[in-house]
């Protein structure tokens, strides 16, 4: 997994990439690149901008994540373009990059665009003003949309062809292929394996409704009160509404999403359809398992473009908002005042020191 990698020049990678968005933009937009910022995230990602016909534009580059295949691209581009077909407000897309590997979207300016990383949230947690609360309120009315949007529209897109139907399979299919591939990676600890116990002990026997989910709902951007723009669909699925419902509580208190009941009875009042508090309970453990599973991923030492910190961060804290979660479903009050065991090896530790040795590798000599 590592020699390509190490022996890749990342200034000349950069360059390389930099020159493929050029030409593609030339090529697609009639445009010529005038400026070009490589955005702060987990996959690379760039702002352009460019002149076309003596008017000015710009377009977001989406490149695929160092960890993911190619495949999970484009089934987020061909999600936002089914999508953008139902009238739901995603970004346009223009189309399919080939060097680098990447989709394109059109740009939206708004000021709310924060890294969508827990380290960064830590040291400047994110705020609800009254503007973008009201454009919080205003993103159930989309999402409900979203879920509105016919399940056999997506019939096209492979891993959407075949909507489970019982109601485990419902409640269990993506956490179950989640959890799948942490075993295959060699990422599943004790703390994962007792998440997906409980998981597959709870599943809901009595939900056998199925829509187009968003997969890590509450993403958008707004300006002032109104919402532009839906975003990031990369692990989108069908099932449980309450999955999507779920993503607020599991996203807070990192990301600040407001008064959640309000928007769980704003949600009630656009649909018509009560939701389910203790389906949301279920579903926030399923959504905090999937994603501190995805970190252990983001934190694997030898992968270039990984961030191994970033990843133990939310290891750490995602795991224990899933047990907080089990916790609450259950009554149970926990015992805050622990003390730290006899220090013992432990292989998740010490993959920090590979990391280390793999970055001091590939720095120039």
């Amino acid at each position: 997994m590592t020699g390509a990698q190490d022996t890749i020049d990342h200034e000349a990678f950069e360059a390389q990439c930099r020159a493929g968005i050029e030409a593609w933009v030339a090529e697609h937009l009639g445009g010529e690149v005038v400026a070009m910022e490589r955005l702060e995230r987990w996959r690379p990602q760039w702002k352009v901008s460019y002149t076309s016909g003596g008017e000015t534009g710009a377009v977001l580059v989406r490149g695929n994540r160092p960890i993911a295949p190619v495949d999970a691209l484009r089934f987020e581009m061909a999600c936002m373009q089914i999508l953008e077909r139902n009238g739901i407000l995603v970004p346009h897309i223009h189309g399919w990059m080939d060097e680098p590997i990447a989709f394109v979207m059109d740009w939206v300016e708004t000021e709310d665009r924060a890294p969508g990383m827990l380290h960064t949230a830590m040291d400047t947690p994110s705020e609800m003003d009254p503007e973008r609360w009201q454009a919080t309120l205003g993103y159930m009315t989309h999402l409900a949309a979203v879920h509105a949007v016919p399940v056999s529209e997506f019939a096209d897109v492979k891993q959407l062809a075949n909507p489970p139907s019982e109601p485990r399979d419902i409640a269990l299919h993506a956490v179950d292929r989640m959890y799948a591939m942490g075993e295959m990676a060699g990422n599943i600890d004790p703390s994962l394996s007792f998440l997906q116990m409980w998981l597959r002990r709870n599943a809901p026997t009595d939900r056998h409704d199925v829509h187009f989910l968003c997969g890590d709902a509450g993403q958008f951007m707004s300006r002032g009160t109104d919402v532009v723009a839906l975003l990031d669909f990369e692990i989108a699925n069908v099932g449980d509404t309450h999955w999507d419902l779920a993503c607020f509580r599991g996203r807070h208190p990192y990301e600040n999403m407001g008064d959640i009941p309000a928007l769980y009875r704003e949600y009630e009042r656009v649909t018509g359809t009560p939701i389910d508090r203790r389906v949301v309970g279920y579903y926030t453990v399923a959504f905090l398992q999937l994603a501190v599973i995805g970190a252990t991923f983001f934190m694997m030492p030898e992968i270039r473009g990984g961030n191994w910190i970033e990843g133990m961060l939310e290891k750490a804290s995602i795991t224990r908002r899933a047990y907080e979660a089990i916790a609450e479903l259950h009554g149970l009050e926990l015992d805050h005042d622990l003390t730290l065991p006899d220090p013992t090896p432990d292989s998740l530790e010490a993959s920090g020191l590979r990391k280390l040795t793999a970055d001091i590798g590939r720095l120039p000599t």
